[in-house]
């Protein structure tokens, strides 16, 4: 790594704004400093949460229609020929699965594939 010369720094500090406010305290082990709660786990947010009860329950329903007589070869054809059907009649669904590839999806790129 170079080093940078005194017009370089110059130029940073015009680019960036750069300015010294001096120094200033920072508490860090102060009983009155506000604390932030520990992380639980990766991905632990709420909207996640939100999104995985939303997919249980559409789960749970489509579940509710294969209730019977049905050989996995029936519920597969309902699966890959009526609820694929419904679904590429939405543009909107059409148009964001185009855009969500398996590179670009880190949900997708980690699901097996399908033929």
């Amino acid at each position: 790594m170079r080093a940078i010369d005194a017009e370089q720094m110059s130029a940073i500090e015009k680019r960036f704004m750069l300015k010294d406010q001096g120094e200033g305290q920072l508490p860090l082990g102060d009983d009155d400093a506000p604390k932030l709660p520990p992380l639980s786990e990766a991905g632990s947010g709420s909207l996640h949460q939100k999104e995985k009860a939303r997919l249980e329950e559409i789960i749970a329903k489509v579940n509710d229609l294969f209730e019977g007589d049905l050989t996995d070869d029936d519920q597969l054809v309902y699966v890959n020929n009526v609820i694929k059907g419904k679904l590429l009649e939405s543009k909107e669904l059409v148009l964001q699965a185009s855009n969500n590839t398996r590179r670009s999806s880190p949900t997708l790129r980690h699901s097996p594939r399908r033929s």
